[in-house]
């Protein structure tokens, strides 16, 4: 079965939705490849508002069209050992 835009679309804003309720830390890559660090602060129809908390965008506020949102998945921290 073949997962079209649409369906992957929607299924990231069902994803944020649960990451804005819990503050959750966001790894996100676009279709040009940019990497955002970030937290999700505000949710739209076609776009997403964000705020970094590390790289070099860090505390920059972004929108982020979710048709340009590669991968869209939890930051996972790097643990030292």
């Amino acid at each position: 079965m073949e997962i079209g835009i649409r369906d992957i679309i929607e299924r990231n804003k069902l994803k944020a939705e649960s990451f804005l309720r819990n503050n959750t830390k966001v790894f996100i890559k676009d279709i040009v490849d940019n990497l955002y660090f970030c937290y999700i602060k505000e949710l739209y129809e076609d776009w997403i508002i964000i705020k970094g908390f590390d790289g070099k965008r860090k505390g920059e506020i972004l929108r982020i069209y979710w048709s340009d949102i590669k991968i869209f998945e939890e930051y996972k921290e790097m643990r030292e050992k």
